[in-house]
């Protein structure tokens, strides 16, 4: 019994240093991949705003194309480094006070061009539009999870179709601190149910068609988030077969 669990234990152990070599690996590569990212992008730039010669109205859309793709990248990179490092050191945020209701149209504007090109219209409702909905948190650490949520639903919602955002504070909170309940609702397709328990796991992809634009890492570091503030994030399908987050 002895010998069985030493090797039980030697076993654990490498998997264990596989996992860390593989963790190490990944945050090296995207650091690596940083420099000539931000190199491609400032010679599109360059291209684009006519440096290098004048260029025609095709080639400009061509590179606005190239350079959208390069920004991507670089976002998903960033996002990588980001989630290996909260994973490493934990996830240090700089709470405020802060109204969410007016964070969240700020992360709105940003995602106008976005939502036209795709045909979605952007609703936001809430209870307490007058006075705001005020929460304690990090403003910008939340404004990445708003984002990342409604990208995810803007893809994923048909054209001509809407993303609804709900939020509303907690009655029950008394002497503790503020909590929330926002709700992202796209109409798009829904998720089936095996996917649903793994949606916020680190580079789950599932089947469907709603994992085929990303790895999941935009889903992962909103966890990552959403759970250092001491929240929950989770998603329910809603009929018609909408996600519901």
């Amino acid at each position: 019994y002895e010998e069985t669990f030493e090797q039980k234990d030697a076993q654990i152990q490498a998997q264990a240093q596989l996992a860390q070599v593989r963790e190490d690996f990944a945050a090296t590569l995207a650091h690596d991949l940083k420099t000539p990212l931000l190199g491609a992008i400032a010679t599109l730039e360059s291209l684009k705003n006519g440096k290098f010669g004048e260029i025609s109205l095709a080639q400009g859309q061509v590179l606005a194309v190239m350079e959208r793709s390069n920004h991507h990248t670089l976002q998903m990179v960033q996002m990588l480094l980001d989630i290996y490092h909260n994973d490493v050191n934990g996830l240090q945020l700089r709470p405020i006070a802060l109204n969410l209701v007016d964070l969240t149209k700020e992360v709105i504007a940003t995602l106008t061009n976005l939502a036209a090109s795709r045909q979605v219209e952007i609703i936001l409702q809430t209870t307490s539009e007058q006075s705001g909905v005020w929460v304690t948190g990090d403003a910008l650490q939340l404004q990445r999870v708003l984002a990342n949520l409604l990208v995810n639903a803007i893809n994923h919602t048909l054209r001509g179709g809407n993303v609804s955002i709900e939020m509303e504070l907690d009655p029950n909170f008394a002497d503790k601190p503020p909590q929330c309940l926002v709700r992202i609702i796209d109409s798009g397709p829904g998720i089936t149910p095996e996917e649903l328990p793994h949606l916020f796991e680190r580079f789950y992809q599932g089947e469907s068609d709603r994992q085929a634009l990303g790895v999941g890492l935009g889903l992962y570091l909103s966890r990552q988030i959403i759970e250092a503030h001491g929240g929950t994030i989770w998603v329910e399908n809603r009929l018609p077969p909408w996600c519901h987050i």
